[in-house]
């Protein structure tokens, strides 16, 4: 469905694409599915400021595409959200050793992730649900990387849209608020996001609506800095912050690294 030709030339549509199929020559009930070949979100690290922005752009526009057709995706944790980072890598990479090219010996040269043309999916629909418009918008079950979800339950019927809200704010809150001390204004859209009351959270065109509304007073300089640690001690941040002044300077004259 979320591959069909028409849905697929949607912008908006950041579901995995399926490019292929086949059947199992042997066993001719096992069809095997081409996809991309993806890695995780933060392999090679965010940088900057504007990576987190430019990912939350992403993930957001996909999450209202998913709602906007009915899909409830239920599991949209930080590891099933995959990047496209071929644009990252001029020489190619090994899929094993991904730091290596292709011969698995020789370290591969990536360009800054603001150089490349990054594109986030969605992975991992083993318990989505499509609800047809004039269906209950009701589940049941407790399965789920995020157990976190206050309402997830066997028994007790639950918004699976709503639980894809939550999801995705304790996700910018665990992976990227708690990690770095440069992106305190996400927290209106965290605390927006992960309310305790299902019906208190926004939908996910409202949510895209709190998330341009704050990415659109974060000043080009701030997008342009690079993410700080939390737990970085002060030595730390001068020589990095040093070393990103020098680089924004010289207009990011090393493009690339390795």
């Amino acid at each position: 469905m979320l591959s069909s030709s028409r849905l697929s030339e949607d912008p908006r549509n950041h579901c995995v694409p399926i490019l292929d199929y086949f059947v199992d020559e042997d066993d001719t009930s096992i069809a095997y599915m081409v996809m991309p070949f993806l890695r995780l979100t933060d392999d090679p690290p965010f940088e900057t400021v504007n990576d987190i922005i430019d990912y939350g752009n992403q993930i957001i526009q996909g999450l209202v595409f998913l709602h906007e057709h009915q899909v409830a995706h239920r599991d949209c944790s930080e590891k099933n959200i995959m990047m496209d980072a071929d644009s990252l890598f001029p020489k190619g990479y090994h899929p094993v050793r991904s730091d290596y090219l292709p011969d698995a010996c020789t370290p591969a040269p990536r360009l800054w992730r603001a150089k490349g043309h990054i594109k986030y999916y969605y992975v991992d629909f083993g318990i989505s649900v499509h609800l047809p418009t004039d269906s209950p918008k009701l589940v049941v079950g407790g399965y789920g990387r995020d157990q976190d979800v206050p309402e997830l339950s066997f028994d007790v019927p639950y918004d699976p849209f709503k639980v894809d809200i939550f999801i995705l704010g304790n996700m910018f809150k665990r992976e990227i608020y708690d990690n770095y001390s440069n992106v305190d204004f996400l927290l209106p859209f965290i605390n927006a996001m992960t309310q305790n009351d299902p019906k208190a959270r926004p939908d996910a065109p409202e949510a895209e609506k709190i998330w341009g509304n704050i990415c659109a007073k974060v000043s080009g300089l701030q997008r342009g800095w690079r993410l700080r640690g939390r737990n970085e001690v002060w030595v730390q941040k001068v020589v990095l912050d040093t070393y990103t002044t020098v680089r924004r300077i010289f207009g990011w004259a090393t493009d690339l690294q390795g």
